[in-house]
């Protein structure tokens, strides 16, 4: 960063002030997607009922997915 870069941000520049690194938040979306596919295999070959079966998994993947947000939320 040059010195005319510094005086148009208007911020005061400090090289040795460093920012500590952010941890990673945690991914669960994931779950979403494999709770769909596998309560539609499931409820399919179960149950006969594919729709059942993505619905069901469907919101229990979310519900997967927001414990693990809420969890990550609650550890920063």
């Amino acid at each position: 960063m040059d010195d005319k870069q510094k005086k148009q941000d208007g911020a005061a520049y400090s090289p040795t002030k460093q920012e500590s690194p952010k941890r990673a938040t945690a991914a669960g979306g994931v779950f979403i997607a494999l709770g769909t596919i596998f309560g539609t295999i499931f409820g399919g070959f179960a149950f006969g009922q594919p729709s059942a079966g993505f619905i069901v998994g469907l919101i229990g993947g979310a519900l997967v997915a927001v414990f693990i947000a809420l969890n990550d939320n609650i550890k920063r």
